[in-house]
This record gives C-alpha cells, structure tokens and sequence, in this order.
C-alpha cells in the first residue's frame, strides 16, 4: 500500500495513478509495459476503492532525474 509519509521532498518524483475498472487497470499498466515505460512489478497492488465497487487504483512512482 502506498504510504505518502515514507515519500522524501529532496528526492522529486512523478506520480502516475491509473483509477478505473479492475481490468482497465491491468490493460493499461500491459500496454505501458508493452511500450517499454514501465515493468508490471514497478506498480503499486490493486487497492479497491470502496465508493466505487469494481474499481481499483494503482500507483507508479518514478524519481526525476
């Protein structure tokens, strides 16, 4: 789970955060993979968002170089 306290404000990074359908989650973060942007093991688990049953959110944390 992501914890945004264990983030370091010297070390900048892009947060990229897929929110939709379980499966468009999964298509997505295949297709960035397929595009050679980012490996399935660099994203965050699935976490279920409660408001909205089916619906999943996934983060992916890169640092600015």
């Amino acid at each position: 789970m992501l914890n945004l306290n264990d983030l370091n404000p010297d070390k900048p990074a892009l947060h990229f955060v897929l929110i939709g359908p379980r499966q468009a989650v999964q298509d997505n973060r295949l297709i960035l993979r397929q595009l050679g942007y980012a490996d399935l093991h660099e994203w965050s688990p699935s976490q279920a968002i409660a408001s909205h049953p089916g619906w999943v959110i996934s983060v992916l944390i890169r640092a600015i170089t």
